[in-house]
């Protein structure tokens, strides 16, 4: 993570300030913008200037076939809610379907009920040009603060490239899909720190019809959700996406029996962009990076406070190794991480793709990407490595040393965030209150690191053979989907750390210690057929289930050393 030292700035330029930044909209929790003042640009119209372009809309006739009126709260619509006993009834319903069932007007026609929503450019456009089948929907909240809603699912908007997108060329959100962005966001709330913008609603139409290869047959729905939607897609130069693209067919040919390795080896390859000039704006991605909360600060002689650069995409970068060692704790996979399904934030976009596993092996979710499993978070950490690498692009050398831009090694910094947020999450799935675990991460760090190798080791042991799909060839869902994905694990790491404790506890009630048979049965082994290939798995998790004993005995201790105050009972 060592940097080059820093160039001395160059203080004849012009630099954005934190004086200037902070007179801009922040949103909060809810991504709801708020401004300091009613002159101030009006929330996502601010933080994108420039990259916005209409979409006009018209409501269609539609049935709410689902709805949160918690997240209507939180979204700034709680006047749509009815003020009697029951704020959920069919007055509210018709309420939402009219304002927020839309679909694109077609060219040419003219309708007086229309509105304008507002669709995102990217800078790179592999797929679509940006929000290819939704846009922001601005209003105000009852409190006066600028808000950003955004629909859903609306038909193809200007900004979509049929040519090149790899689906959703309709322009449409099937129900499986907008079941899944509904039911997920709502348990991210509990489970995740940095979370994903909520549903509000989902709007059933008349279409039915081929809309997902893997579902034949399902409804069109309109969906309406909250959040600000800032994702690096906007702020990553088509030359680089095209560059780093180029980079992952070479590593894949030249790898196709580790896929699960190739970010990983991405993220470690230079890559050089001599002579290439950007083609973005600055000031778009810091006001991007300021409202969203990443962006960190560095003073500089003649200027106070400018924007630190390094220090943001280390914040960029940690949050999202939070969320992913929060998301793999759960055994919970995107299954399709993209610069496009994520935000600034930390949290992630789009999860229509989510899967909970019942373990840990990598496998295939959409049969025309990559693997995933416990390297996902290694395509988001490239993700943001393509962003640096596009910020490079745009600014001189004087500007560089004036935003703190050296070196960063992005692949040592993956490793040394995501390992530290592992042992952290290892320790909490032990059921450790959150005061111990961090006791134990400063006063046992050598056993934490030693116990969060061994699970993780135990965690990506998987067993021959090519990795599973989920889907049949003609898109339907196996019907042995669950038992093929157990399978491919050799062991089920997640549910040892469930089972353990209380083996643990109950044999030192009786004054005793568990057994090495008790730690290889609650990892509840399934070893390969091969009887050579079993007696090596079966050698492995004896000796690895062994090391988790000693090292969780150890934690224990240190626990009991360090960790009585956190407890009213120190027994306990």
């Amino acid at each position: 993570m060592a940097g080059l030292p820093k160039a001395k700035p160059d203080i004849t330029i012009k630099p954005l300030t934190r004086l200037e930044l902070e007179k801009l909209p922040r949103v909060d929790a809810n991504g709801i913008f708020q401004s300091p003042a009613p002159t101030e640009l009006p929330g996502v119209t601010g933080i994108l200037d420039g990259r916005l372009v209409s979409c006009a809309v018209a409501p269609v006739n539609a049935e709410c076939i689902y709805v949160d009126p918690n997240a209507a709260r939180r979204y700034g619509l709680a006047d749509l809610l009815s003020k009697g006993p029951f704020p959920v009834d069919a007055a509210f319903l018709t309420r939402l379907s009219q304002r927020f069932a839309l679909r694109r007007v077609p060219d040419g026609e003219v309708r007086p009920d229309a509105v304008d929503l507002m669709c995102s450019l990217y800078a790179q456009s592999e797929r679509n040009l940006g929000d290819g089948r939704g846009g922001y929907y601005l209003s105000t909240t009852p409190e006066g603060n600028p808000n950003s809603l955004f629909v859903k699912g609306i038909g193809p908007t200007p900004l979509r490239n049929p040519d090149a997108e790899a689906g959703h060329t309709n322009g449409y959100v099937g129900s499986h899909s907008a079941l899944a962005e509904s039911v997920w966001p709502q348990l991210f709330q509990h489970l995740f720190t940095h979370t994903t913008p909520g549903t509000i609603a989902f709007f059933g139409m008349d279409h039915f019809g081929v809309l997902d290869h893997r579902l034949p047959i399902e409804q069109a729905v309109i969906l309406l959700r909250g959040g600000q939607m800032l994702r690096p897609a906007q702020y990553i130069e088509q030359v680089v996406y095209s560059q780093f693209g180029r980079l992952f067919a070479d590593m894949k040919a030249a790898y196709p029996q580790d896929l699960a390795q190739v970010p990983n080896r991405v993220l470690s390859t230079p890559v050089s962009f001599d002579g290439v000039q950007g083609t973005m704006q600055m000031d778009h991605f810091f006001r991007a990076a300021h409202a969203t909360g990443v962006l960190r600060y560095h003073t500089v002689d003649g200027h106070g406070e400018v924007p630190d650069l390094r220090a943001t995409f280390v914040e960029i970068m940690d949050r999202f190794a939070l969320t992913a060692a929060e998301s793999f704790v759960w055994r919970w996979m995107q299954a399709a991480p993209s610069a496009g399904n994520a935000e600034l934030s930390g949290g992630l976009i789009d999860v229509e793709t989510a899967s909970s596993n019942p373990r840990t092996a990598g496998m295939y979710v959409l049969s025309y990407t990559h693997p995933f499993g416990n390297a996902e978070f290694a395509w988001r950490a490239v993700a943001v490595r393509m962003m640096w690498e596009s910020l490079r692009l745009n600014l001189s050398a004087d500007q560089q040393a004036l935003y703190n831009m050296g070196s960063l090694d992005f692949a040592q910094l993956h490793e040394t965030l995501y390992s530290a947020h592992l042992a952290e999450q290892y320790l909490k799935a032990t059921g450790l209150k959150d005061g111990v675990v961090n006791e134990l991460l400063t006063h046992a760090a050598d056993d934490a690191a030693q116990f969060r190798d061994t699970i993780h080791t135990l965690a990506t042991m998987e067993n021959p053979g090519s990795v599973p799909h989920l889907m049949t060839g003609d898109g339907k869902l196996l019907e042995d989907a669950e038992a093929v994905v157990t399978s491919r694990s050799v062991v089920d790491v997640f549910g040892f750390l469930g089972r353990w404790p209380q083996i643990y506890f109950d044999a030192a009630a009786h004054g005793e210690k568990p057994t090495l048979e008790q730690a290889v049965a609650a990892l509840e082994p399934i070893y390969s057929s091969s009887p050579e290939v079993h007696a090596g798995q079966e050698r492995n998790v004896r000796q690895h289930a062994h090391d988790l004993m000693v090292t969780y005995d150890r934690l224990m201790r240190a626990a009991e050393t360090h960790g009585a105050s956190h407890y009213d009972d120190a027994s306990s």
